[in-house]
């Protein structure tokens, strides 16, 4: 494809983005009051939001990769850099001393002194878990999930340099990051599925992608994608027993290598079934999409104001009422939240990274767009 063909803007993986999201956010409600009870397994069936980050990571490995791969457009290493931190690290940054400075409120603890040590003496550890770069939550749960995506964003340029010489070099690196790495390296395996689908987008993107051999049995795979996708919550009310567990162990396989093949599934069926696509263009969930990323931040702080302030708030003891009153003020407060961040912190930001880069230098091509992939 030209140099010049236009970026391409997904409103469908917007739609696709929010779901997950909306799923983390449901997850995580129930979970605080059913964490450690056989409801909170079964309902993580349905809204399994743990997994959902599965799909998350591939995703992004995909929409990254897509417009240097498929459209073959060059990668600046160092604009790709500054673009991601805009993106990321800004709005993130306000959600974490939110956050803090509420934690210590809501406990009474909230004093000068108090500020001194966590912004100033760093007692608690508060800025290395800003750094996002290595794992320290102490005040955002879910910010792990960040780290996981700024860590990759160090590592996307060369993932990406390497499917463009040649993209049987993905899978290739898929099972060596499986078999000889460990824990850290879980999550890569996500990146480069979302980039081995890019890799193959234009075959996937086209009417003779339904003449495979292997089409007929689509919806096997649609099935067994969809079955293993809760496999933790099937381990956790039935247990496995000792020789899965032993299997499991010996082959060091992780809850999350089943979820990274059920979302790329998921992906590729978005990418080539047009009346999902027309579905996910809905454009209320197109909308939660645009804010996903500040619903995904946000929710944490909106589940403990819900639990703290209105539970006890709500002036009626019938649990039906109760349960439905927060929940439907957790997702209000959730959304109006989300919007304040995203129109007030991440789009701005997101303006200031454009403006950045439009005055930066050429730093050093990785991606040659005169290169076809292999």
């Amino acid at each position: 494809m030209s140099n010049n063909t236009p970026d391409k803007h997904f409103r469908y993986m917007d739609s696709a983005r929010g779901i997950a999201a909306l799923m983390v956010c449901v997850m995580h409600f129930y979970e605080h009051k059913y964490i450690g009870r056989p409801i909170n397994d079964y309902l993580s069936i349905l809204f399994n939001g743990r997994d959902a980050v599965s799909f998350f990571f591939v995703l992004s490995g995909f929409v990254l990769s897509y417009k240097h791969i498929v459209l073959n457009k060059p990668l600046d290493i160092k604009q790709f850099y500054v673009s991601r931190f805009f993106r990321l690290w800004p709005a993130f940054f306000i959600i974490l001393i939110v956050d803090c400075v509420y934690a210590f409120y809501y406990n009474g603890s909230l004093t000068p002194h108090k500020l001194s040590d966590i912004f100033i003496s760093n007692n608690d550890g508060f800025w290395e878990e800003a750094y996002l770069i290595k794992f320290h939550n102490n005040y955002y749960g879910p910010g792990w999930t960040l780290t996981i995506e700024m860590c990759a964003s160090f590592l996307l340029p060369f993932y990406i340099l390497i499917a463009k010489k040649n993209k049987l070099l993905i899978p290739l690196l898929i099972g060596i990051f499986y078999v000889a790495l460990d824990e850290n390296f879980y999550f890569s395996i996500h990146f480069l599925l979302g980039i081995l689908i890019a890799c193959y987008y234009t075959q996937i993107n086209v009417t003779t992608f339904k003449e495979k051999k292997w089409f007929k049995f689509r919806y096997l795979i649609i099935l067994f994608a969809i079955a293993i996708w809760p496999i933790r919550y099937y381990q956790k009310l039935s247990h496995f027993g000792w020789t899965y567990l032993y299997l499991e162990d010996f082959l060091n396989i992780n809850a999350f290598h089943y979820t990274a093949i059920s979302s790329a599934v998921f992906l590729v069926i978005m990418i080539y079934n047009k009346r999902v696509q027309k579905f996910l263009q809905n454009k209320v969930l197109v909308y939660m999409g645009t804010l996903s990323y500040a619903i995904y931040l946000v929710h944490p702080f909106c589940i403990s104001m819900i639990y703290n302030m209105l539970e006890k708030n709500i002036p009626t003891k019938n649990p039906n009422i109760v349960v439905t009153s927060m929940i439907i003020g957790y997702m209000i407060i959730t959304v109006l939240l989300a919007m304040v961040l995203h129109y007030g912190v991440e789009r701005p930001f997101m303006k200031i990274g454009k403006r950045v880069i439009s005055k930066m230098k050429p730093s050093i091509i990785i991606v040659d767009p005169a290169e076809e992939v292999a």
